[in-house]
């Protein structure tokens, strides 16, 4: 995982206090759910859900991974690219 540790912390305390283990798993899950390979992208879709800001600075996202999230939904909310 590269995401910061105070991510999956916040995460975990939003999912009722979820352990470590619980955590991998509801991102593994996620991932195969939305069809993404990337764990990281699958742990910003569980924070997007539990309306955690992630772009605040204490979560030290990477511009690259925002990037990857917003093409996402982006992709994912419009008709433009059939599934």
């Amino acid at each position: 995982m590269a995401l910061s540790k105070a991510l999956r912390d916040e995460v975990r305390k939003k999912l009722d206090g979820i352990g470590d283990r619980q955590l991998h798993n509801r991102i593994g899950s996620k991932a195969l759910d939305a069809g993404v390979a990337d764990r990281d992208l699958a742990l910003l879709l569980i924070a997007r859900e539990k309306r955690i800001d992630v772009r605040k600075t204490r979560f030290a996202v990477s511009a690259t991974k925002l990037g990857q999230l917003i093409e996402f939904l982006w992709t994912q909310t419009n008709d433009r690219y059939p599934t």
